[in-house]
């Protein structure tokens, strides 16, 4: 057995050292005789050579602003704050706390959101921009999961409603302004 053993460590040590001396392959790039020249390329059309690049702004372009519109629709965004119930991993009702947003259409209490906001709630508060704060009556919220849409009727009246415009008129490029209260402050 120790003379197998003292075999197989000549054998490798013999192997290690041949293969240290294997020829190393030739990586280098082919030369070129020396009467001949390398090839160039020229380009087909001159650099400009008085190109000079653009000079920066001393004064930022001046944007539209949209006072106007956020004064006009502030008062019909509305805060949505809702509760729904889950289970915990031992399976004890927890109740979460969500907050979104959401906008009058019409003075007599109905209001747009997304379904996604109001989903699974056990109780929805819409709070006004004057600070009012009514709860809906969960037979009064009504939701679309496909659109994420959802419309709840609070029992209020003379709302500020945004008007609607239309969107036929639209062109791309122009400026769109979305106003809301996602996180329910």
């Amino acid at each position: 057995m120790k003379r197998f053993a003292i075999v197989v460590l000549a054998l490798s040590l013999v192997l290690g050292t041949v293969g240290c001396l294997a020829p190393i392959p030739n990586t280098t790039a082919p030369s070129i005789p020396q009467n001949q020249t390398p090839a160039t390329t020229t380009p087909k059309e001159p650099l400009d050579t008085g190109w000079l690049p653009p000079q920066p702004q001393t004064e930022a372009p001046i944007l539209p602003s949209i006072a106007d519109v956020v004064a006009k629709v502030y008062p019909s965004v509305v805060a949505i704050n809702t509760e729904v119930v889950t289970m915990d991993i031992f399976r004890t009702p927890l109740t979460q706390k969500g907050a979104g947003s959401g906008w009058i259409i019409d003075k007599d209490g109905i209001i747009v959101t997304n379904n996604h906001v109001v989903e699974g709630a056990k109780k929805v508060t819409v709070e006004l921009s004057d600070g009012r704060t009514f709860e809906a009556n969960p037979n009064n919220i009504h939701t679309d999961a496909l659109t994420d849409l959802a419309v709840i009727k609070i029992d209020a009246t003379d709302l500020p409603a945004a008007s609607v415009g239309d969107s036929t008129k639209l062109r791309v490029g122009d400026w769109v302004v979305a106003l809301g209260n996602p996180l329910g402050e």
